[in-house]
């Protein structure tokens, strides 16, 4: 190979057309004006859909387009107080403005911030998971004395179910939620029925993965409610309540386990309009509740 640079050396030295250049010289120079060593090179990748590849500093004219995550090699200095950089396009200086593009050090950075933001937006972002539980009730209360309407304090037995929903966060004590109830209960020849809507805040003292106690405090609308006092007459009524409670959960797997609730519970009803002679009365319940069912997340 050093024979052949010497002899091609010497062709220029002795070339018929009395020209005499000295070959590493030659080099030299070719080296120095060529564009990739008119400046420093930078690789760079594009972040733009479609970023415009100029024929001038000025962008003025446009030459083409290069995609978002082309790699391009660029200078090392900015032009037109920093709005663009030099880039090689098939062997040919061009221009591309800086907004367009994210340079070694700048583009690990933003990958870096990129990861980081991600991270950080799943480790705080909610989690919701739904829970119901189905549960038997069992509610002891205790009917209100109403002398104008000739009735004297009462116990009641009532018993029904409910179906009751949250909707929690894992990342959150705070739980909302609603419930539905039908109660029943009867003494001698009297019954009443209850059906109750609800929506509650419960916040959990005990949040482990399988095992929670929560504090829970519920409003309660009743939309519908009877009376009965056979064989006379049966009357339909309505009625407002709250109910306050500990709930205690075990989860036998990730989806079903196990609650039991217990707390005070107070309804009070209107509209019981009962015929003459008997006066109109508006009772008021009020004991200890108790609930045991099945509960499942999602």
């Amino acid at each position: 190979m050093f024979h052949k640079i010497q002899n091609l050396q010497g062709y220029f030295k002795d070339s018929h057309y009395g020209l005499r250049v000295n070959l590493p010289y030659f080099l030299g120079i070719l080296l120095m004006f060529s564009p990739l060593t008119l400046w420093a090179a930078r690789d760079a990748v594009v972040i733009k859909e479609r970023a415009v590849i100029w024929a001038d500093a000025q962008r003025s004219a446009p030459l083409g387009y290069a995609r978002r995550g082309r790699t391009l090699i660029v200078g090392d200095k900015e032009r037109e107080k920093g709005q663009v950089v030099s880039v090689i396009v098939s062997g040919k200086v061009a221009y591309i403005s800086v907004e367009d593009i994210a340079i070694d050090e700048d583009r690990k950075k933003i990958e870096i911030e990129e990861v980081t933001l991600t991270r950080f937006q799943e480790a705080t972002k909610p989690r919701y998971r739904d829970q119901v539980v189905f549960s038997v009730v069992k509610f002891n209360a205790t009917e209100s004395a109403d002398t104008a309407a000739g009735r004297l304090e009462k116990e009641w037995n009532f018993q029904g179910g409910q179906l009751r929903g949250e909707i929690r966060t894992t990342s959150e004590r705070l739980n909302v939620g609603f419930l539905f109830e039908y109660l029943y209960g009867e003494s001698q020849q009297e019954a009443f029925r209850i059906f109750e809507l609800g929506m509650g805040v419960s916040w959990a003292m005990v949040n482990t993965r399988n095992f929670k106690i929560r504090a829970e405090a519920w409003g309660l609308l009743v939309p519908w409610a009877q009376y009965e006092a056979a064989p006379l007459f049966t009357l339909n009524g309505y009625g407002l309540g709250a109910m306050g409670q500990l709930s205690a959960n075990y989860y036998f797997n990730e989806t079903w386990g196990l609650e039991v609730a217990g707390g005070i519970q107070a309804v009070k009803l209107f509209g019981i309009k009962r015929p003459s002679p008997f006066q109109e009365f508006n009772p008021m319940f009020m004991g200890p509740r108790l609930s045991i069912g099945l509960s499942g997340r999602f």
